[in-house]
């Protein structure tokens, strides 16, 4: 299986865990993966802590909306094991409440970006 093959099923994993743990719903967009009871959009970022350096990826045009709409992340750290994952830590942060600074991303067509190690959001 190739590398974003298996990216892509720790994703939906980590994307399943993240419904189960906080009561999420599926809601599938180009800048969420879920909403809450009261209709606010998630976005599920996961990350293998078994890389070499480890990131959550955010994009500004998402988090802007995000924001705007009163949303957040489910942050996932996780290890793979076997065919499946085994999930290390877990946060809710709300995207306002996150001040970041964006960076250009060359020619990715999701614009601007950051990368943040899991210590900026587990502490």
């Amino acid at each position: 299986m190739s590398r974003s093959q298996n990216a892509a099923r720790y994703g939906a994993l980590a994307e399943r865990h993240a419904r189960e743990r906080y009561g999420l719903d599926v809601d599938h967009s180009p800048w969420h993966d879920a909403r809450d009871s009261s209709g606010d959009p998630w976005d599920v970022k996961a990350c293998m802590a078994t890389r070499d350096a480890p990131r959550f990826r955010l994009w500004k045009k998402q988090h802007t909306r995000l924001a705007r709409a009163g949303g957040g992340y489910v942050f996932i750290e996780y290890r793979p094991v076997g065919v499946g994952i085994r999930v290390l830590r877990t946060r809710t942060v709300r995207a306002r409440s996150l001040r970041l600074r964006f960076y250009g991303a060359g020619q990715h067509p999701k614009g601007a970006q950051i990368k943040l190690p899991p210590y900026r959001i587990f502490g």
